[in-house]
């Protein structure tokens, strides 16, 4: 079968070579390129499953993965020392094993985001620190429980090792003609 594929290819190309100059370069190139692409995929699959085969299947149980998860909430408007807009960046690691074997278990972050709009709508104190907020709210969503429409409450410190949250002032909030951050991480359990 191989040599019969040898055969085709070498007819078209020998029919490149009935054509005159630059014309009959750019056919020979592209059934060249045809030729080329044709016989990698040919062989692709002959090799693919002894690849395959040969690998350990206990290298699948010994891969470590980190796993996380971010989004932001952009042009979120804030009152608190005065007005102001913010883009609120929420970044997690999830625990080790999470979603196996059940993929539910990966918390939804819409109603992580809703915790996190409620919590400032509410924030008791407008003239704290934006720091103090953000800290704050990190160690809400840490220690309290995140309600959901699914009839269960996400407790975030058994579902992540850690968050983030990067509190995002853009200028002119209580005439600061600057940009500001604050950036803010909790850990759900010590660190090894």
């Amino acid at each position: 079968m191989k040599n019969k594929r040898m055969e085709w290819f070498q007819s078209l190309s020998n029919s490149g070579r009935n054509l005159n100059g630059l014309k009959g370069v750019a056919v020979a190139f592209l059934l060249l390129t045809v030729m080329t692409i044709f016989m990698a995929s040919a062989q692709l699959p002959a090799q693919l499953p002894a690849q395959l085969s040969k690998s350990n299947p206990q290298t699948k149980t010994q891969t470590k993965l980190r796993e996380g998860w971010a989004f932001t909430i952009e042009n979120y408007p804030i009152e608190h020392q005065g007005k102001a807009i913010a883009d609120i960046k929420v970044s997690y690691d999830y625990v080790d094993g999470i979603g196996v074997p059940d993929p539910s278990k990966y918390p939804d972050f819409v109603p992580i985001s809703n915790f996190i709009k409620n919590f400032i709508v509410k924030y008791p104190n407008e003239k704290d620190f934006w720091e103090i907020l953000n800290k704050n709210l990190v160690t809400a969503l840490l220690t309290q429980p995140i309600p959901t429409p699914y009839g269960v409450q996400y407790k975030l410190n058994e579902l992540l090792n850690s968050i983030t949250i990067r509190l995002d002032v853009r200028s002119g909030a209580a005439d600061v003609k600057m940009s500001r951050s604050s950036i803010v991480t909790g850990f759900s359990r010590d660190l090894k």
